[in-house]
């Protein structure tokens, strides 16, 4: 879906991202942690990550929710 809305765009998006990803969706299976994390580079070139075992579907859970925002909340305490 990124790719298909970043079609017409040059390059990858140079913004902060915090990615939360279903480690177990179809749409990433039997690719290592690595070449998720290639992938999605190639559209956003400072993202942190957080693999979570679940798919697409059942990966905003509120526990998982509530990791991505500490982590949030810990780059902007320590000024990122």
């Amino acid at each position: 879906m990124l790719g298909h809305m970043l079609r017409h765009h040059p390059g990858p998006i140079e913004i902060e991202a915090h990615v939360l990803v279903g480690a177990n969706d179809g749409y990433w299976q039997d690719l290592t942690e690595d070449r998720v994390r290639a992938v999605i580079g190639t559209y956003l070139t400072n993202a942190s990550f957080t693999f979570r075992p679940a798919s697409h579907l059942w990966v905003m859970t509120p526990d998982h929710v509530a990791g991505l925002f500490d982590r949030l909340e810990a780059t902007l305490v320590a000024g990122g």
